[in-house]
C-alpha cells in the first residue's frame, strides 16, 4: 500500500484562484442574504436553508485557509488567507445574530415552538432554541474565530524561544521539538526547556489576557441576559457542567490520586523531588519501536474489530491523503481533526515513532470517522459535539491499550510502560484539565471586565495549581509556573477541557456496560440534532447516577 504521508487539500480547493473566487462568491451570497431574506419576505424555512447554504461555503473557505496556516503558520500567503476567511466568517455571524433578533421581534414564542414541531423543520431544532432563549450566537461551529486566530499568529512567531546544548551543540528551541526536549533524560534540559518557555510566556502574556478578557467579556454578557450572574454560572448548570463538578470535586478530595502521579514521575526520573517540569516525562523503551506502518496495522485491526464501516473509512483516512503526519518548520504543535462538510474530514498530527504517536492516530482517526459518519445529515447538525467526540476518542484509546496489553502479553517492558502511560494519560485528562477548568471558572467570575488583565490571570493559575500540586510529597514550587495558562489554547472555548474530565470516566463506564458499548455505532450516524444528555441518556442508556456513583464506589480503577 502506498501512502502519501501530506494532506492534499486541492479536495477542498484544486487551485489557490478557485480559494479567491470563493470568497468574492461568499461575499456576494452575504449581501444577497441580507437583500433578500432579513427582512423575513419569504418563508421561515428558505431563510433557515440559506443561512446552511452560506455556512457550506464558509466552512470550506475557513478550512481550506486553516489547514494551510497550520502547516506553514510563517507563510504570508496563508497568514492573509486565514485573516480574510476569518473575517468574512465573523461577518456572517454578525448577520445571523442580527437576523434572530428580528425573528423574535415578529414571531412569538409561541409560534417558534409550534414551528418546531413541524417535521419539515425537525432539522432547524436547535437553531430555534437559540431563538427561543434569545441566544444570539451565530453559527455554534466557528465562534470565537477572531481572537484564537490572533492568539495563534502570537504564539507560533517566534522562529524559536530558545536554545538547548546537546553533545557541544546548541538546538533552535521551537514548538516542534519541545516535548522532545521535555521528555529528555536529563533533569537540567527540561528545567531549562520549561523554563524558556514560561520566559517566552511571560513575554507575550498581556497580549494573551487582552484576547482572552473579549473572549470573557463576551460570553458572560450572553449569558446575564439569560439570567446568570455570569458563563461559568451558565455552563455549570448544564448537564455536562454538572457532571463535571461531580467528578471533579470527588477527584480534588482524593489527594492521593495526585500524589500516585507525582510517586510514579519520581521513579520515572530517578529522583527525589520533581517539579512541573518532570511531569512530562516518559520511559520510552528502545524495543518498542512503532513506526507509521505499524500503527496504521495496529488502529485499522481495532477498527475492523468494531464494525466494518468504521474500517472501510479508516482506509479511506489513510490511502487518500486525509493526514498530515509528520513535523516540519512552521507546522502548529499537537494534531486535531477537522470536519469540511461535502469533502472529507483532515487530520494534523506530529508524528513520533511511540506510544504517543500510535494514541494519537487513534484519538484523532476516531474523532475524524465520528464526523464522516454523519456527512448525511444538514449543516447545521453535522458536526458532532466537543463532548461526544471526545468521548469517542476516549473509547478508542481505551480500545488501543486493551488492544498492546493482550498482543503483547508476554512482555514484560511493554506491558510495564503501557500501564505507566494509562497513569500518564488520566494526568492529561484528568488532572491538567481540572486546572485549567478551574482556572477559566475563576476567570468568568471576576466581577469587573477591568480587572481581567495578566497579573491576575497568573495570580489565579498560581493559586489553582499550587492547590492541585504543590499539596503533594516531593513536588517543589517554580515560582514561574504562574504564567502557564498563556499557552492553554482552549480557553478560547470556554470550558472545553472539562468534556476531556467527563468522558475520560465516562468512555471506561461505557465498556463496562454492553448495553451502552453495542449502541455506539448508531449514535455516530445521527450528528449533533440532540442534545449531549439525550444521546448519553436515550442513545446509549447511561445512567447519569448510576455513572458518579459508579466512579466513587470504584475510583482506582478509573484513577489507573
Amino acid at each position: 500500500m502506498t501512502i502519501d504521508y501530506s494532506w492534499n487539500v486541492n479536495d477542498i480547493f484544486a487551485s489557490s484562484e478557485e480559494f479567491n473566487d470563493s470568497i468574492i462568491e461568499c461575499y456576494n451570497l452575504i449581501k444577497d442574504f441580507k437583500d433578500r431574506f432579513f427582512y423575513l419576505d419569504t418563508e421561515l424555512l428558505e431563510v433557515f436553508k440559506n443561512v446552511e447554504n452560506v455556512y457550506i461555503k464558509l466552512n470550506r473557505v475557513y478550512s481550506y485557509a486553516l489547514l494551510q496556516f497550520s502547516t506553514n503558520n510563517r507563510n504570508v500567503g496563508a497568514i492573509k488567507n486565514l485573516a480574510t476567511a476569518s473575517k468574512i466568517y465573523d461577518q456572517f455571524d454578525q448577520v445571523v445574530r442580527e437576523l434572530k433578533k428580528e425573528i423574535k421581534k415578529k414571531i412569538s414564542i409561541e409560534s417558534i415552538f409550534s414551528i418546531k414541531k413541524s417535521l419539515k423543520y425537525s432539522c432547524y431544532e436547535k437553531f430555534l432554541d437559540d431563538i427561543a432563549k434569545e441566544n444570539t450566537d451565530g453559527n455554534i461551529l466557528f465562534n470565537q474565530i477572531s481572537p484564537y486566530t490572533e492568539y495563534q499568529k502570537i504564539l507560533y512567531r517566534p522562529v524559536s524561544v530558545g536554545e538547548i546544548e546537546q553533545n557541544g551543540e546548541k538546538i533552535a528551541l521551537t514548538y516542534m521539538n519541545q516535548l522532545e526536549f521535555l521528555m529528555y533524560g536529563s533533569s537540567e534540559i527540561r528545567k531549562k526547556t520549561y523554563n524558556q518557555f514560561l520566559n517566552f510566556y511571560e513575554d507575550i502574556k498581556d497580549s494573551v489576557a487582552y484576547l482572552y478578557k473579549i473572549v470573557v467579556v463576551k460570553y458572560n454578557l450572553e449569558s446575564v441576559k439569560d439570567g446568570f450572574n455570569n458563563y461559568a454560572q451558565k455552563y455549570f448548570s448544564s448537564s455536562c457542567g454538572k457532571l463535571y463538578q461531580e467528578i471533579s470535586s470527588f477527584i480534588i478530595s482524593k489527594p492521593e490520586i495526585t500524589q500516585k502521579i507525582v510517586d510514579q514521575q519520581k521513579m520515572l526520573t530517578n529522583s527525589k523531588k520533581i517539579s512541573y517540569s518532570d511531569l512530562y516525562y516518559e520511559t520510552k523503551p528502545n524495543e518498542f519501536i512503532i513506526s507509521k506502518e505499524k500503527a496504521i496495522e495496529i488502529v485499522g485491526a481495532i477498527f475492523d474489530s468494531f464494525n466494518n464501516s468504521w474500517s472501510s473509512i479508516f482506509k479511506k483516512i489513510i490511502t487518500e491523503s486525509w493526514i498530515d503526519w509528520d513535523s516540519k518548520p512552521g507546522k502548529r504543535p499537537g494534531g486535531f481533526s477537522i470536519n469540511v462538510y461535502e469533502v472529507h474530514p483532515y487530520i494534523l498530527l506530529n508524528w513520533t515513532d511511540d506510544l504517543n504517536g500510535l494514541f494519537a492516530l487513534a484519538h484523532e482517526s476516531m474523532g475524524a470517522i465520528l464526523n464522516y459518519q454523519s456527512r448525511n445529515v444538514n449543516f447545521l447538525n453535522v458536526q458532532h459535539s466537543i463532548f461526544l467526540t471526545e468521548l469517542y476518542s476516549q473509547i478508542m484509546e481505551n480500545e488501543v491499550k486493551e488492544y498492546l496489553l493482550q498482543n503483547y502479553s508476554d512482555n514484560v517492558s511493554i506491558r510495564s510502560v503501557v500501564r505507566e502511560r494509562e497513569l500518564i494519560r488520566f494526568k492529561d485528562n484528568v488532572i491538567k484539565t481540572i486546572i485549567n477548568t478551574e482556572f477559566e471558572r475563576k476567570s468568568f467570575s471576576i466581577h469587573h471586565s477591568e480587572s481581567i488583565d495578566s497579573i491576575t490571570l497568573s495570580k489565579i493559575y498560581e493559586r489553582v495549581s499550587k492547590s492541585i500540586y504543590e499539596a503533594c510529597d516531593g513536588f517543589y514550587s517554580n515560582k514561574k509556573n504562574n504564567v502557564n495558562w498563556v499557552k492553554q489554547a482552549h480557553v478560547f472555548n470556554p470550558f472545553y477541557e472539562s468534556n476531556y474530565v467527563v468522558t475520560y470516566f465516562l468512555a471506561k463506564y461505557i465498556k463496562k456496560n454492553p448495553g451502552s458499548f453495542n449502541q455506539l455505532t448508531a449514535v455516530s450516524e445521527i450528528g449533533s440534532q440532540h442534545s449531549d444528555e439525550k444521546i448519553i441518556s436515550n442513545f446509549l442508556n447511561v445512567d447519569l447516577e448510576n455513572f458518579i456513583q459508579d466512579i466513587k464506589r470504584n475510583w482506582r480503577n478509573y484513577c489507573q
